[in-house]
């Protein structure tokens, strides 16, 4: 026991001391197992060799003692096994599939000859087993990515697929209200905003409400989304639903290319009983939606560097939207600006440069002015304008394998979307944006660049390097920028005319840039691999919070006048009637440092038992404190007196899990359970 805690001791502090880690770690696979004769009984010091099958790049590694091998950090892919000895035929296990932070288990038993003989084993298609670690973690591969259909081309809707997973989205807005980005899951009974979102081993976190950062919907870029849905290793962290890792895809030994265009478009469609019976609809609104593109990848240099891109447009066109306001009819303009002439009332000046053109056309009414003064005809006016949405989407990644100890890669992928006039009539829920100029437009922009590093410094020892750079920009704002410092809201009360003016939530947006480090060494001492890391996550950002700086005035009736009479006459009425600001530049600077560190055991007690054993730290700063006022100061205090949020420096989380596979060979047991036919798992973690 002695011997055990020094080494775990030891490995601790060498990575402690060379780095300082956050939301996850590998995105790369393990593969393990054991080497025998035909009676069973372990070879020593067996040389094994991984190839991967459409790339050439190989791994090596040493058998204990005790038959056993293990090699870590396996990119994903499809690989050739082979093990040799002195003594004996090399054996070759034609095909194995390595997937993103699963275990592949393998046994491998020696004929007795020379080692110029070969016996060549084919891999079956039989269900694998995962018995290798107590996580219950799915794979999707590129095969399903491609060829399922999948809404919205992200793949991660697959999860739904999957046992354990529930779509908690749907019509209503889902459990978390529609704010999470990107597919709405929970697994397990856990929150949708409990997920952690990955691509490539690294954060793809949406900061602000959850869900994915970068929405992954490029049809060819990806090789497999992994799902971890419970019992994981201390190694991956952040909160207590699933870790799903996006894995994009590489080159190969070989150079292909896709083209590809796909048209949706509503003459393919029919009406669902839901547009009949809740909308009333007769014809299928018209859409058309074509997204088409590229890709290619192959070899710079074989067996060594390779390169994969790829380029998407979505381009999305809708039948014209409408947008409805009750402004004034042509005689009711007329008659205002007979009693009111330019100039001698401002808010009705506005009021009149916002409505523009438009007109009401049906569903007349009076709206009276009071003060023996004319009622004023309005109606009801619509305006058509087209709502496109353009995404372009691009993608490019390099690996190159620098020698047998050492490999790289990069990757760069951005998303840049221009979403129009997204909230086209106030019954979206925003007033006012239907009006020529105060058309509501979303550009974006996502950015995500990634390097990593593995170095095997001995067939028991290797690290895993990693940096990424994230940026997300957004903004909600006005066709017209020049109306961001326009004058106030006019909503009027106790009436049915439309409001006017720039509505309070906008402008909004927000800007993240996120810097990434992790880096963990893996060591095999006997039957323990010890996983020690760090993840350090760096955000700088800046938010437009949709706060009111521009103020609303309400008009109400009072003073003997109506709502209406009252705004052209510049009073607000009693009761309804009022005027809120909130002071301040709407700006906020969320910066924060969130650090994790992490120490994992998998220890193999028995061929057919794993126990893994895990201690996790996190911290997550105090973001918070970057406000003027971060907290509450109490009522016994000034109200301007800064109050500071206490760090949390408690946030330890240990991790148990297990896996055993039982082996009978005869009697009742044998016929209902098998010999490692079955997989019983359990874990306790704390998140």
């Amino acid at each position: 026991m002695k011997r055990f805690e020094f080494h775990l001791f030891l490995v601790a502090v060498l990575v402690l001391a060379s780095v300082v880690s956050a939301t996850a770690q590998t995105s790369k696979g393990f593969v393990v197992g054991i080497i025998e004769d035909q009676n069973g009984a372990s070879i020593p010091n067996a040389a094994v060799k991984i190839t991967n099958l459409t790339t050439g790049v190989t791994r090596d590694t040493v058998a204990d003692g005790n038959g056993s091998f293990r090699l870590d950090a396996v990119d994903p892919g499809a690989y050739k096994l082979e093990a040799a000895a002195q003594g004996f035929k090399t054996s070759k296990l034609d095909r194995v599939e390595v997937n993103a932070a699963q275990t592949v288990n393998i046994s491998l038993r020696l004929e007795i000859g020379a080692p110029t003989e070969e016996v060549v084993v084919s891999a079956g298609n039989e269900v694998v087993i995962q018995n290798a670690d107590g996580t219950r973690v799915n794979t999707l591969g590129e095969r399903e990515i491609r060829e399922l259909p999948v809404q919205g081309l992200n793949p991660v809707n697959l999860v739904f697929t999957l046992p354990g997973v529930t779509d908690v989205g749907g019509a209503s807005g889902g459990v978390a209200g529609g704010f999470v980005q990107g597919p709405e899951f929970s697994i397990n009974g856990l929150r949708p905003r409990g997920n952690n979102q990955l691509v490539d081993g690294l954060d793809n976190n949406d900061n602000s409400i959850t869900g994915q950062s970068y929405q992954p919907t490029v049809r060819d870029a990806y090789s497999q989304v992994t799902v971890l849905g419970g019992d994981y290793s201390a190694e991956f962290g952040r909160a207590g639903g699933a870790v799903v890792n996006v894995i994009t895809r590489s080159g190969s030994n070989e150079f292909h290319g896709s083209a590809y265009d796909i048209i949706h478009n509503a003459a393919f469609d029919a009406l669902t009983p839901g547009q009949k019976a809740q909308s009333g609809l007769t014809e299928v609104p018209q859409y058309t939606q074509n997204t088409f593109g590229f890709s290619v990848g192959g070899p710079v240099l074989k067996n060594k560097l390779f390169f994969f891109g790829t380029f998407q447009a979505d381009l999305f066109r809708a039948g014209a939207v409408t947008g409805r306001a009750i402004v004034p009819t042509a005689a009711g303009l007329t008659q205002l600006r007979a009693l009111f002439p330019a100039g001698t009332s401002a808010n009705l000046d506005r009021y009149l440069g916002i409505v523009g053109d438009l007109r009401g056309t049906t569903s007349f009414i009076d709206v009276p002015l009071g003060g023996g003064r004319p009622d004023i005809q309005f109606g009801t006016a619509t305006r058509t304008s087209a709502q496109p949405v353009n995404t372009y989407d691009y993608l490019t990644r390099i690996d190159w394998t620098t020698s047998a100890k050492n490999s790289a890669s990069f990757r760069y992928l951005s998303t840049d979307q221009l979403f129009s006039n997204q909230f086209p009539d106030p019954s979206t829920g925003v007033a006012g944006s239907q009006f020529a100029g105060f058309e509501i437009d979303a550009p974006s922009l996502t950015q995500n660049f990634y390097m990593s590093d593995t170095y095997v410094f001995s067939p028991r020892t290797l690290n895993e390097a990693r940096f990424g750079y994230a940026r997300y920009n957004v903004l909600f704002g006005p066709r017209d920028t020049s109306l961001v410092n326009s004058g106030p809201q006019f909503i009027f009360s106790g009436v049915p005319v439309s409001t006017v003016g720039l509505s309070q939530f906008f402008t909004q947006g927000r800007i993240f840039n996120n810097f990434q480090f992790q880096d963990t060494v893996t060591h095999t001492h006997g039957n323990h691999t010890f996983r020690v890391g760090t993840d350090i996550l760096m955000q700088r950002a800046k938010q437009f919070v949709p706060i009111n700086t521009r103020g609303t005035l309400t008009f109400a009736g009072g003073g003997g006048f109506p709502a209406f009479g009252n705004f052209v006459d510049q009073f607000s009425g009693v009761g309804a009637g009022a005027a809120q600001k909130v002071f301040g530049p709407g700006l906020d600077y969320p910066d924060v440092t969130t650090q994790a560190y992490f120490i994992n055991d998998n220890w193999k007690i028995k061929p057919n038992l794993t126990v893994n054993l895990g201690l996790r730290y996190e911290n997550f700063g105090t973001v918070a404190n970057n406000a003027t006022f971060p907290a509450f100061t109490g009522f016994n205090t000034p109200l301007q007196t800064r109050v500071e949020q206490q760090r949390d420096n408690n946030n330890w989380g240990p991790r148990v899990s297990f896996a055993y596979s039982p082996q009978f060979d005869s009697g009742w047991a044998s016929k209902l359970i098998g010999t490692d036919k079955t997989v019983i798992r359990g874990g306790l973690a704390v998140n």
